[in-house]
């Protein structure tokens, strides 16, 4: 199980411990410490241990599965795959237009350019309002919509 490296580390200094003294006092190895400090990956025993001597809930110690830098660039990833696919839906359109009618005449391509038009409006504005607010995850978004309902 992965824990949060930075609350232990923050926990442990807060109390003004050396990692020998939290292994003594948790009945971990010092091993067991340092490679909850360094990596993060421990066991559900240790995890238990670490929850008994700081008081605090074993979920407290979750880590988040993804950091800052790769939520964000799971978001942008979002928006090209759906721009991506608005366009690749236009081009097979125009495709079937051109098919079963046998031209594409200049109606179509502007119906194309204002669907882009409108596409590249809103995207400019939800990014430019999510980064406004600082709301760069899913998860604030979710918090954010259930603040207002």
């Amino acid at each position: 199980m992965n824990i949060d490296i930075e609350k232990l580390k923050k926990q442990r200094q807060q109390k003004g411990w050396t990692q020998q003294h939290l292994a003594d006092i948790s009945g971990l190895s010092l091993r067991t410490v340092q490679r909850a400090e360094s990596v993060g990956r421990v066991s559900v025993d240790t995890i238990s241990a670490l929850s008994s001597v700081f008081v605090v809930e074993r979920s407290y110690w979750t880590a988040e599965s993804f950091s800052k830098k790769e939520k964000q660039e799971i978001i942008n990833k979002g928006w090209r795959i759906a721009l991506l696919s608005i366009g690749l839906a236009q081009i097979i359109s125009l495709f079937l237009v051109w098919l079963f009618v046998g031209s594409i005449n200049s109606l179509w391509l502007k119906m194309i350019l204002a669907t882009w038009l409108v596409v590249g409006f809103c995207y400019f504005v939800v990014r430019l309002t999510a980064q406004q607010h600082g709301l760069d995850s899913y998860r604030a978004f979710k918090t954010m919509r259930d603040k207002l309902h």
